[in-house]
Parts: structure tokens; C-alpha cells; sequence
């Protein structure tokens, strides 16, 4: 393994553990957003559309993730898909089942325990 690829992995693996806090965070965000605005307000409703048009993109995304296994095979990918799925669990249940699968290839390729 060169230096690039080795720095590479290590990035990579960072970025794996740091996903779960970082999509849990965006998480409690959008929550807080929506809370703050008042779900029946203008601006709440805005959030709402913003967030429902997010969730679709991140639902497309993540469909290419899995069923590409070039992006498998990349673990900067696969880090980014978990940080998908820590964010939008709570509201896709699709998202917390896509998780294990996540988390379970970061380890089998990989290496990397997030």
C-alpha cells in the first residue's frame, strides 16, 4: 500500500467514525429548525418542503450507493452513506435498515469499525 493510499484509507476510516456524530447532529437540527418555526407557520412549512425534497435526494443517493459496487469498494463513499442514514433515520425506515448494511460493508471491505 503507497502513502497516498494509506492516508487515503486512514481519511477514509475517520470519516466513518465521524459519520454517526455528524448525521446525528444534522439530525437534531433539522428537528430544532422545525421546532423553532412552528410546524403550521410559513417558515415551518418551507423547512418542511426543504427537508421532504432533501430526503428524496438522499434516498436516490443512497439507492446508487448500494447497488453500485464501485462505490462499495470505496470506503469515502460508503462513510458518506452513513452519515445519510444517520441523518434521515428517524424519518425513513429505510434508512435505519440501510445502516446495518452500511456499516456491515465499511467492515467487510474495508477494515473499518465505525
Amino acid at each position: 500500500m503507497s502513502v497516498i493510499e494509506a492516508a487515503g484509507s486512514a481519511d477514509a476510516a475517520l470519516a466513518a467514525r465521524a459519520a454517526r456524530h455528524v448525521g446525528d447532529a444534522i439530525a437534531r437540527s433539522h428537528e430544532g429548525s422545525l421546532r423553532e418555526a412552528g410546524a403550521g407557520s410559513p417558515q415551518g412549512q418551507w423547512i418542511r418542503a426543504r427537508l421532504s425534497h432533501e430526503l428524496e435526494a438522499a434516498r436516490a443517493g443512497l439507492r446508487r450507493v448500494l447497488d453500485d459496487d464501485l462505490a462499495l469498494d470505496d470506503a469515502a463513499v460508503l462513510a458518506e452513506a452513513l452519515q445519510l442514514c444517520r441523518i434521515w433515520r428517524g424519518l425513513d425506515i429505510e434508512f435505519a435498515v440501510s445502516e446495518s448494511t452500511v456499516v456491515r460493508e465499511l467492515a467487510a471491505r474495508h477494515g473499518i469499525s465505525p
